[in-house]
């Protein structure tokens, strides 16, 4: 913390951030990245207890260039403690009584918060998602941890410079939203075996149903949804012109 009306040089400042490595002294651009890591807009949620935090290996096959990483930015973190979390970001309280006691309160309580959060914690940045008690002691035991108080599991790929910050900060939280078959995915299903016509089936489907809503310009803004989206809105006005008018 620095004091009111405290003089202090670039330098100082930046060794109050953190440890960075030596060798990003010798690179300006990602050494400028790390800093900046410090001055995203988060929402700062839970400080941590050191014996809360374990760090476990990423998973990582091949070598070389065939070297891949798995779990590269991905971490994991309890239900209690993604509780918490979720509770700071919504200003609620949270007693003991509020939580899980058993593996059946636990996945009731999974399908009430997010099951991924992008977080800091100073130095750490990357995604973690929710997992049970049980697999978070399950991953603590392949590593010979056996102390029940760890809450969230971090990978050496999440670690971008040292620090004594312990603050659980959040970017962004999953939340549900539409699914769209983009082009990535339709890709994949078709890797998976669904056939090419089945996706013609249901563009010729859509095509149709548009051009059947053509004469109502209601019921076509109502089935595209898209009028009440301010970003889209510019964009419909031109679009019913042309569907409507010319």
């Amino acid at each position: 913390m620095l004091k009111r009306n405290a003089e202090i040089d670039p330098l100082s400042l930046i060794r109050k951030l953190g440890c960075f490595s030596p060798e990003l002294q010798g690179n300006p651009i990602k050494l400028a990245a790390r800093l900046g890591q410090t001055c995203s807009k988060s929402h700062p949620t839970v400080t941590l207890n050191r014996s809360e935090i374990a760090i476990i290996p990423d998973k990582i096959t091949g070598e070389g260039e065939r070297k891949y990483c798995f779990t590269d930015g991905i971490g994991l973190i309890s239900v209690k403690l993604a509780m918490r979390v979720y509770a700071s970001l919504m200003e609620e309280e949270l007693t003991e009584e509020d939580m899980p006691k058993t593996a059946e309160e636990e996945a009731q309580k999974m399908t009430e918060i997010p099951s991924a959060f992008q977080i800091r914690i100073a130095g750490v940045k990357g995604m973690v998602t929710v997992w049970p008690e049980k697999v978070i002691t399950s991953r603590l035991q392949e590593r010979g941890i056996f102390e029940k108080d760890k809450q969230i599991l971090i990978r050496p790929s999440m670690i971008k410079f040292r620090s004594n910050s312990a603050i659980l900060e959040v970017l962004k939280f999953s939340k549900p939203s539409r699914a769209y078959l983009n082009r990535q995915f339709i890709q994949n299903l078709e890797a998976a075996g669904i056939s090419q016509e089945s996706f013609i089936k249901i563009v010729k489907a859509e095509v149709s149903k548009y051009k059947s809503l053509a004469a109502d310009p209601v019921k076509f803004f109502q089935y595209t949804d898209l009028v009440y989206n301010s970003l889209f809105k510019d964009a419909l006005l031109v679009l019913s012109l042309v569907v409507f008018v010319l």
